[in-house]
């Protein structure tokens, strides 16, 4: 099983109106084999499993493996953890989420100032010219 890394985009999914999952990795895991996204299977004794889409639908991967759900946010908990003990990665962490961040308002910023511009520019198309209107009407 691979997982993707996120979109490097700078809106979340939910911003964008999309559906955002319950679980920490939900689409972004993919089948080792096939590349086929995974998918909920119900739980078992075991708890919840994803397997592969293409096995449950179509029969045409060959991993027909299960994998807990629970112990996968666990194992990518548990590790995140350990990389933000460590000086080094927590530093490069916290650049990077200044960076982006950054970047957010930017882009807020570039936005509004259009959204205003248009605005300004909707206001003065609407206003009528007082000084025209005069001379007309004396």
């Amino acid at each position: 099983m691979r997982t993707r890394a996120p979109s490097r985009g700078v809106r979340s999914r939910s911003r964008r109106g999309g559906r955002t999952g319950k679980r920490l990795l939900s689409g972004l895991m993919r089948c080792g084999s096939c590349g086929g996204s995974m998918v909920i299977q119900g739980p078992d004794r075991g708890g919840q499993c994803i397997i592969c889409s293409n096995d449950k639908e179509a029969r045409t991967c060959d991993n027909q493996s299960r994998y807990y759900v629970e112990r996968i946010d666990a194992a990518v908990v548990d590790h995140r953890r350990a990389q933000l003990k460590t000086p080094e990665l927590l530093a490069a962490y916290i650049t990077t989420h200044r960076e982006e961040r950054r970047a957010l308002e930017a882009v807020s910023r570039r936005r509004r100032a259009k959204v205003e511009k248009g605005l300004a520019d909707a206001k003065a198309r609407d206003r009528p010219d007082r000084r025209h209107d005069r001379r007309r009407h004396p």
